[in-house]
């Protein structure tokens, strides 16, 4: 069944939010940090969301974040680097959280560590792959297990979180040597994976390490995302279109999405449009990927009640995108989803009643940092955030 939804465009140029019901002025908050860093985004590749706030991994300083549930960031602490890591450079920037445990993820680091939250200690879980970066996006916690799944090898990591001993590691998906970008969904004791080299979904089975493949008759090519809604699966791939699937019956609705804007290297190339998605309550965001070979500035937003779709343009006109740009979902606060924008040092902030648009600044909590670095002397400069202030940083200088 083809069906082309109800399709909305939202249009953003030269600093304003263009709306079927006019237009909304973006207004931007004076930098609250030191002149020497120039903005106060902490660059991140993700976030994990709990009822206790947000947390998240700067990927250039391999440093765990907070955010509470005001919308404040404090530094809670340094993730250790194992003796195969060289900088800190996207090390373990990726984390999923449990209960008072929090799993940092490695990418070039080759361990992946466990932080008490209670007592502020790491204990460390190596793991051999076949590969120099590991790409571990996707994990989950399941009674006493860690599955870690890595799309860079297309393997599943079994571990015992009670001795910290890799179990197993199953072949599971079509190794993506490449990027390593790719999502799983993890729905009660199974995990369904988005297969990126074929038409198919991946159900892997937790309880006895079964796999079964799910045809996908969309016409397409392979997958880069994956959402579920408690009835459907929603998917994305190499052409202009989302999935809503049910894997029980093989029934798939297609919506196309001919209003998309992409920029590609190369024409006579396939290029998988969109890198991740999040569900949040009855809408998914799905978000471009913008890396070597294609750059997008909209994001699709689905409801999955009415079946309408919004495609949203993420871009000041007067700043061009440039190939790595790229758009992150961060969080949700106060009914509002903030998106990491590389290109604009900033959140895109879009309401989730009335779907406007604004601009927004990351509120660091600058007195905890400051004084986080300053019992570790000098070393808070060489952080590639800058979190310290100038005065902060002769306050070091004079010890």
């Amino acid at each position: 069944i083809f069906h082309f939804g109800k399709t909305k465009i939202l249009y953003q140029l030269n600093g304003l939010c263009w709306k079927n019901i006019g237009c909304n002025k973006i207004t931007k908050r004076e930098n609250t940090l030191s002149k020497i860093c120039g903005d106060n985004m902490i660059y991140n590749d993700g976030t994990f969301e709990d009822n206790s706030g947000t947390w998240f991994v700067g990927y250039r300083d391999n440093v765990l974040y907070y955010m509470d549930n005001q919308g404040k960031v404090k530094i809670e602490e340094e993730i250790p680097l194992d003796i195969y890591t060289k900088d800190t450079y996207r090390a373990n920037p990726f984390c999923i959280k449990k209960e008072d445990k929090i799993w940092l993820l490695p990418e070039k680091s080759k361990t992946i560590y466990e932080y008490d939250l209670n007592n502020k200690t790491f204990k460390s879980i190596k793991v051999e792959l076949d590969c120099s970066r590991y790409s571990i996006r996707n994990a989950w916690v399941l009674g006493s297990t860690l599955w870690c799944l890595s799309f860079r090898v297309g393997k599943m990591i079994k571990i015992d979180l009670k001795t910290g001993v890799v179990l197993s590691i199953l072949a599971v998906c079509t190794p993506k040597i490449e990027s390593g970008c790719g999502e799983a969904v993890c729905v009660d004791d199974k995990i369904y994976i988005a297969e990126w080299s074929k038409n198919i979904v991946i159900e892997f089975d937790t309880t006895n390490e079964n796999k079964i493949e799910h045809v996908i008759n969309c016409g397409d090519l392979g997958f880069g995302t994956i959402q579920y809604d408690g009835k459907f699966f929603y998917l994305t791939g190499y052409n202009k279109c989302l999935y809503k699937c049910d894997l029980n019956n093989g029934y798939v609705t297609t919506f196309f999405l001919d209003d998309l804007k992409v920029m590609l290297e190369s024409t006579e190339k396939k290029y998988l449009f969109f890198v991740s998605s999040k569900l949040i309550n009855d809408y998914i965001f799905i978000l471009p990927q913008n890396n070597m070979t294609c750059i997008c500035s909209q994001i699709i937003i689905l409801n999955t009640k009415t079946e309408e779709i919004q495609i949203v343009e993420l871009q000041n006109y007067d700043k061009p995108r440039k190939f790595d740009d790229c758009l992150i979902y961060n969080f949700i606060l106060n009914n509002e989803v903030y998106i990491h924008d590389y290109n604009e040092s900033q959140y895109w902030v879009i309401n989730m009643n009335t779907f406007e648009i604004r601009q927004a600044k990351m509120n660091i909590n600058k007195e905890h940092n400051d004084n986080y670095w300053k019992k570790r002397g000098i070393k808070g400069i060489h952080s590639e955030n800058e979190l310290l202030g100038l005065e902060n940083l002769i306050s070091c200088l004079r010890g």
